[in-house]
């Protein structure tokens, strides 16, 4: 796990008035092939580190569980399943299953989780769209 504090330098993209203000500690965490960001105002530094720190795991609790690109995911692991078999997945797991398929009826199918295999089998050379 990675994260660093900068209480010095506040990055363009955040809002003048973050600037202007006291106490404001920056943290940044890479994971999901991007990095975040999390600004918390405390005059107590270790504790605003602390909650950084707990945040980022859980961020990195989340990647192990929901990505297609690691192992032994969650959704690795689902993917990989033949018709009809099972697999146990954590509660954060089903609960991401439960709202995509809640946004996926709530957008009548254009928002789908499933496509990603799709996508993944146009790219192999000599599949076209």
């Amino acid at each position: 796990m990675q994260f660093e504090q900068d209480k010095n330098q506040q990055p363009d993209s955040i809002l003048p008035s973050w600037r202007d203000k006291k106490n404001i500690h920056c943290f940044a965490h890479k994971a999901m092939a991007t990095v975040f960001e999390i600004f918390i105002e405390s005059e107590d530094s270790g504790g605003a580190q602390g909650a950084a720190h707990e945040a980022f795991k859980l961020l990195d609790q989340l990647e192990n569980d929901l990505s297609r690109f690691l192992e032994n995911s969650d959704i690795r692991r689902i993917n990989k399943l033949e018709a009809g078999k099972e697999t146990l997945v954590s509660p954060d797991t089903f609960e991401c299953l439960q709202q995509s398929d809640t946004i996926f009826q709530l957008t009548k199918g254009a928002f789908d989780i499933t496509t990603g295999v799709l996508i993944e089998q146009w790219r192999l050379p000599g599949r076209h769209l």
